[in-house]
Formats: structure tokens, C-alpha cells, sequence
């Protein structure tokens, strides 16, 4: 079985990384609430192909965009540049979420309520 991940695969990982990595407990929330909020109040994540997929040389850098608009072609991904700004933000659709889940061996959003609902009754003393 083949497991090399291709440019695509690479940046949907990339992508549900940085829009998983804000919700990940934190022992000292205050320190970054700031960077958290505007994290998860903004379009996507901010998208930087040297940043977000480090390691990669400069000729599948340059290939990077034009894998970020086949995967948003194939409504994997959305992106967003707002107004006067430099900055791409990029965000997975629901169909690319669970597909970069898929990939990364996590469950899917609905498989993860019984978990929720657990903890809520816990919390709750029922």
C-alpha cells in the first residue's frame, strides 16, 4: 500500500492542523487569547506556503497555488483575501474536512458527539 501524501494531501493536513491547533487545551489560556480569538473568529486560517508546508523546495512551493485552486475547484477547500490585504486565508469545506480527518485517522465531527455528550453529563454530575 502506497502512503505517500501528495501536494494536495499535504495541504489539507496543513489546513486542519492550523484550524484544529486553536482548540487545543491550553494551561495558560490568557496568554494567547488574543491570537485565539482571531483565529477562530476570521474567514480561515491565514496561508503562507512556506510556513504552512515547510520542507518543500521552491519548485513545489511555487505549485502550491495552483494546488490550493484545484482542491477549492473540487470544493475541498474555500479561500478568502479580504479587501487590502496581502494575506490568503484558506478553510476547509465540510466535504475536505472529512476528508483530511479521513486521512489523519480521526473521526468524523458526528462520531465525536457521543464524547461530547459524555463529557457534558460528567460535567453536569448525572
Amino acid at each position: 500500500m502506497d502512503t505517500t501524501l501528495d501536494l494536495d494531501d499535504l495541504a489539507l493536513l496543513a489546513i486542519l492542523a492550523a484550524t484544529d491547533a486553536v482548540f487545543i487545551p491550553d494551561r495558560n489560556p490568557s496568554a494567547r487569547r488574543a491570537v485565539k480569538y482571531e483565529r477562530r473568529s476570521a474567514p480561515g486560517v491565514p496561508w503562507a506556503s512556506e510556513k504552512a508546508l515547510p520542507g518543500l523546495d521552491e519548485a513545489a512551493r511555487k505549485q502550491v497555488p495552483r494546488a490550493l485552486d484545484e482542491l477549492s475547484a473540487r470544493d475541498l477547500v474555500a479561500t478568502f483575501r479580504p479587501r487590502a490585504a496581502k494575506t490568503l486565508f484558506v478553510r476547509l469545506t465540510d466535504v475536505g474536512d472529512e476528508r483530511a480527518r479521513a486521512m489523519a485517522g480521526l473521526p468524523r465531527v458526528e462520531n465525536s458527539l457521543p464524547l461530547v455528550e459524555g463529557i457534558r453529563r460528567r460535567m453536569e454530575g448525572s
